[in-house]
């Protein structure tokens, strides 16, 4: 494993709460692609004055952003700074720069699809040194599963520890997809390509290592830039490709879909309120119902359902009809320990992110503690004589 204080270049400290944030802002609609490159360029912008000397002041300009993300107009990237501004992502002035210091700062209400994602990272809470030659190339324009798999190779490959740099590691292109949001073989041909490039080196592993917790990697720190040819040779090429690339087997992949998709088409869709599915039932919703006085169902879920157990049994029982579940002792522990998952996690809407893990089957999100939880609950009702 190649170890050095520094790689050539440098490298800038950014936590993964910022990348896994400014990503999921940008699936959630609440910026652009567009911002996400300028966000980087800041971050650029910032390393570049890591050097000074101290008292001389920093001033920060739009022209040089602008030269960072490679084109459009000043007013493009005034813009673009608002957006992020807004969203509570970064502040800008022209004697600083400053990035938000908490998830919590992010102006959005439902951030259950945010902490999935840190949830399926599990070290969100670390500073990432992430190269500056890489922190150009996102910024300048790339594809956006591209960018992905730089960010997620980034995440799991770059380390600081003791006063070394480390960029070898294990990076799967299904744990990309999942929690990026992208499907697993377009994941592949952008690691393919990066490696074509030498962004990425290939090293030895085992292969029950590769099975588990795929290939190791190396992000080249030598690395100097990709190489461009015409853009008619590259799309030829990557049509190419993909058609060699295309797999004659069609499966189901529900189970593995990332909550980032799942939870855009739910909750960052249609604003506009949807017409009642039956004719005998009125349109709108009932405040009885949202106290969790009514009649327990899947289409109108109180948070009152998810601490209740009966009621949450009785939601059992409609989950099974439609089934979304099967009657099964398995089945149930899972239904139970999705409404825990629900109630600790989600922060603004935990009805619509239990109705998802159910509605999506995405048990593997739940944790041991929220089986113990479950198991407990379901033992007290089975003492009291409920079921």
């Amino acid at each position: 494993m190649e170890r050095r204080t520094k790689p050539d270049g440098g490298f800038r400290f950014i936590r993964a709460y910022d990348i896994l944030g400014v990503y999921f802002a940008y699936t959630a609609d609440l910026i652009g692609w567009y911002d996400v490159r300028v966000w980087f360029a800041c971050h650029e912008a910032v390393a570049r004055r890591c050097g000074a000397r101290k008292g001389i002041p920093a001033k920060y300009r739009e022209e040089e952003i602008r030269q960072l993300v490679d084109g459009a107009g000043v007013q493009w990237i005034r813009a673009a700074l608002k957006r992020l501004q807004s969203a509570g992502l970064l502040w800008w002035s022209e004697k600083s720069i400053t990035f938000g210091k908490s998830p919590d700062e992010i102006q959005m209400d439902n951030k259950s699809g945010f902490w999935m994602m840190v949830e399926d990272f599990g070290q969100a809470n670390r500073n990432v040194p992430v190269p500056r030659r890489a922190i150009r190339r996102i910024a300048a324009g790339s594809r956006k599963v591209e960018t992905a798999t730089m960010l997620g190779h980034v995440l799991r490959c770059c380390y600081f520890r003791r006063g070394e740099y480390s960029s070898e590691g294990s990076c799967s292109a299904s744990w990309i997809g999942r929690v990026f949001g992208l499907d697993k073989r377009n994941v592949k041909i952008a690691r393919k390509r990066l490696i074509r490039d030498s962004w990425l080196l290939g090293a030895k592993a085992d292969a029950w290592h590769r099975q588990r917790f795929g290939g190791r990697t190396i992000v080249n720190a030598e690395w100097g830039g990709f190489q461009r040819p015409c853009h008619y040779v590259v799309a030829r090429n990557e049509s190419r490709h993909k058609e060699q690339q295309r797999s004659p087997r069609i499966g189901s992949f529900d189970a593995k879909r990332s909550p980032l998709l799942i939870l855009k088409e739910n909750s960052f869709g249609t604003k506009n309120q949807k017409p009642a599915v039956a004719a005998d039932r009125p349109a709108g919703f009932s405040i009885k119902d949202l106290e969790g006085k009514g009649q327990p169902s899947l289409r109108r879920i109180a948070i009152q359902d998810l601490r209740d157990s009966s009621r949450l049994l009785a939601l059992f029982e409609e989950a099974v009809r439609r089934e979304f579940v099967k009657k099964c002792e398995a089945d149930r522990l899972k239904f139970f320990a999705g409404a825990e998952r629900a109630v600790r996690v989600g922060e603004r809407n935990p009805c619509g992110l239990f109705a998802t893990l159910v509605r999506h089957k995405l048990w593997h999100h739940i944790t041991l503690d929220d089986e113990d939880t479950a198991r407990r609950r379901l033992k007290q009702m089975e003492e009291e004589g409920t079921f």
